[in-house]
């Protein structure tokens, strides 16, 4: 989509296919299918419309990333002679696959980096909302306004991040369990 707008109404249609889309990818706990309508706001609810669009990628994903394992000792410039720890650390070298690139919500983006790529770890998703500087629309009501995210996705999320959450009750919960910090 070229614009904002374009991005509203993708989240608006993705609403309507919603219940259709996780009884599909039957990716939810049974018992949360039904709670769909009443747990997903209207989409105005859940953007800041005042706040400028993020380019995202859409579908940033572990496999998505390319990078390497590089010694620390190889990341120092020349000359410098800081004791560093032992070990090795990611260098991301490139990002693939942006067909499903848009103007959008960065909260959008989020969720599949947080439950993905960083594995569903609530110090990674602090240290990345601290680091990126979330607004603070989107950290009011962070937990129900990220999981809509999810629900609103195109895709759905890797199987094992529902999982540990079989039993939970409510979308609510679901949403406090995966996205609390």
């Amino acid at each position: 989509p070229a614009n904002r707008f374009d991005f509203v109404d993708f989240l608006n249609q993705q609403r309507v296919s919603c219940m259709a889309n996780h009884k599909l990818w039957n990716d939810l706990p049974p018992q949360l299918l039904d709670q769909l309508p009443d747990f997903i706001p209207p989409v105005e609810q859940l953007l800041d419309r005042s706040a400028q669009p993020y380019l995202i990628h859409g579908d940033l994903t572990a496999d998505h990333v390319l990078g390497r394992l590089v010694n620390r000792q190889e990341m120092l410039a020349d000359g410098d002679t800081r004791p560093q720890p032992a070990g090795s650390d990611w260098q991301t070298l490139a990002i693939i696959d942006w067909g499903d690139a848009r103007l959008g919500n960065i909260l959008y983006e989020l969720v599949a980096i947080y439950l993905d790529l960083f594995g569903a770890d609530k110090q990674l998703l602090e240290a990345f909302l601290e680091a990126y500087g979330l607004p603070q629309f989107y950290r009011q009501d962070f937990a129900a306004k990220a999981f809509n995210m999810v629900l609103l996705h195109q895709f759905p999320m890797p199987a094992h991040i529902y999982a540990p959450y079989q039993q939970v009750r409510t979308l609510g919960e679901l949403a406090e369990r995966l996205f609390a910090t």
